[in-house]
């Protein structure tokens, strides 16, 4: 269970930032 919960919290970080590194890409071009 505990593993469960890192993975899905692990999953909302990578998510985070993916939606902020490709917001700051759509920023410089």
């Amino acid at each position: 269970m505990a593993a469960h919960h890192w993975e899905a919290l692990t999953g909302a970080c990578k998510a985070w930032t993916g939606s902020r590194s490709s917001a700051r890409l759509q920023g410089l071009f």
